[in-house]
């Protein structure tokens, strides 16, 4: 796959655990499998 010049990443001060500190959150992954 090609880079796209309008991408770019970002440079956050934030990480993902103080991300969760300050929700009062877990960042989780819900996979549904076998549905048609």
């Amino acid at each position: 796959m090609k880079s796209s010049e309008h991408v770019v990443r970002q440079a956050y001060q934030i990480g993902p655990s103080d991300r969760e500190k300050a929700l009062g959150q877990r960042g989780q992954v819900l996979w549904f499998t076998g549905l048609s």
